[in-house]
């Protein structure tokens, strides 16, 4: 194997993914596409809108993020790269889990997006943050509010609030504590499982150094189907917070992932929250988003 030339070896893996698996590669490809459309298809409807509520602007990029992520994740493992594929799909799980937390409880957001705000090199608020940060300060509670409030009118946000905020969001980093919030204990224990599963080479280690090596089926198909199912579920979420029900063109370009995927992996994912509290929150959630859309 190793006298021969290394992209001929890829090509060759590339040739009997196509054959192996045309569904799979149909269906992403297709899927990925019209994720991209329906993205500029939204933007252009809200081109208007001004600026968008911090939890929107995350959706909005981490939407956009994913797909270039899937992309990525979808083209290494067609040609057998399934521990770096699996990188990506864990970093756009995360991405996803992160998403909903923010639905539901846009003051994570909005803390997010003053740490963003307060982040940039001389700790100074642009005219355009200034009044974004007047609108979400009723969502914020003490001490938070006391420092906006000192500040915001002095177009400055200081160390201290900066400080306090990077402590208190430092929890949302993590994906166990975000999986926590949202997911009732029987969907949060199956969650970690997938994730420690998309986790094993994101770190420097000689573990599994060999297994992309030789053609694996069972491997890529399997990476297929994580790639199809975090397909679905970014577009799930950027439909939660940007709603395509009123718009003919963006309906169907939704409807018609969602119908094409679910009929491809031959069941509906779901990694919405759960919980009672945040799950009453959400429009599609528990499969009902093909019914919802349905033209």
């Amino acid at each position: 194997m190793f006298e021969q030339n290394y992209w001929d070896i890829l090509q060759q893996y590339k040739k009997d993914t196509e054959t192996i698996f045309p569904e799979y590669i149909q269906t992403i490809e297709t899927s990925l596409s019209y994720s991209w459309l329906l993205q500029g298809r939204i933007m252009k409807l809200l081109s208007n809108t001004g600026e968008l509520p911090p939890y929107k602007q995350f959706i909005n990029v981490y939407y956009l993020r994913n797909i270039h992520y899937l992309t990525s994740a979808f083209n290494s493992a067609i040609i057998n790269q399934c521990s770096s594929s699996r990188d990506l799909q864990r970093t756009i799980f995360e991405t996803i889990v992160r998403g909903y937390l923010m639905i539901v409880d846009n003051s994570v957001a909005n803390k997010m997006y003053i740490f963003i705000v307060a982040n940039n090199k001389d700790k100074t608020i642009r005219r355009k943050d200034n009044s974004m940060l007047k609108k979400i300060m009723p969502t914020l509670i003490d001490p938070y509010f006391s420092f906006v409030d000192n500040f915001i009118n002095k177009n400055r946000i200081n160390n201290n609030l900066y400080n306090l905020i990077k402590e208190d969001i430092e929890k949302y980093w993590l994906f166990k504590n975000n999986a926590s919030l949202i997911y009732d204990k029987r969907l949060e224990k199956g969650y970690n499982k997938l994730y420690e599963h998309l986790s094993p080479f994101s770190h420097p280690s000689i573990t599994g150094s060999w297994r992309d090596v030789s053609y694996s089926k069972t491997e890529i198909e399997d990476c297929l189907k994580t790639i199809s199912m975090l397909i679905y579920s970014n577009l799930q979420m950027f439909i939660e917070s940007f709603d395509v029900i009123d718009d003919e063109p963006a309906k169907r370009i939704t409807y018609d992932t969602f119908y094409t995927i679910a009929n491809t992996l031959e069941y509906i994912p779901n990694i919405e929250p759960n919980k009672d509290k945040f799950n009453l929150l959400l429009k599609y959630k528990d499969g009902n988003v093909l019914a919802k859309l349905k033209y």
